[in-house]
């Protein structure tokens, strides 16, 4: 299906330079309308298929740096991957109200063929923005663990 172009109408898009929080940059693109299918259609997350190459993985240790005079909190979290090519990182839920604790999973990516190797990984993440009511909640493959955090 393809769209209209009208020189009247300018669309923002995201542009693919971001940070783990969703922070997008966005561009403008003149002459580009959306199309009628992609208004009306509204499909939910939950609907969309899953990724094949993503996975929650579990995790050792768990820990908190505090705040320094330069930043703010930052969460590390470190285990072992079964995986040479398995790129960790840490996903943040998004929520529309802040909960008692944010959840935030340990997600490992084949970005490779899947060699097995025994391989350390530490996954880091500013809290910034991110820290529920009472806390966060670290969600792995078989395992959570819960850290309450006070006001900063």
């Amino acid at each position: 299906m393809s769209c209209r172009k009208s020189s009247r109408f300018v669309a923002a898009f995201p542009l693919s330079i971001g940070n783990r929080r969703g922070n997008l940059l966005w561009g403008l693109l003149e002459g580009s309308e959306p199309c009628k299918a992609e208004m009306t259609d509204s499909v939910s997350f939950e609907s969309l298929p899953y990724a094949r190459a993503c996975r929650r993985i579990d995790f050792d240790y768990v820990e908190i740096c505090e705040p320094t005079r330069i930043g703010g909190r930052l969460l590390l979290v470190s285990g072992v991957k079964q995986w040479a090519d398995l790129r960790v990182s840490l996903e943040p839920f998004t929520y529309r109200e802040r909960p008692d604790f944010w959840v935030i999973e340990v997600v490992g990516r084949l970005v490779g063929r899947g060699l097995p190797a025994l391989v350390d990984y530490c996954a880091a993440l500013p809290l910034e923005g991110i820290q529920g009511c009472r806390g966060i909640e670290i969600v792995g493959a078989t395992k959570s663990e819960r850290r309450v955090l006070s006001p900063t």
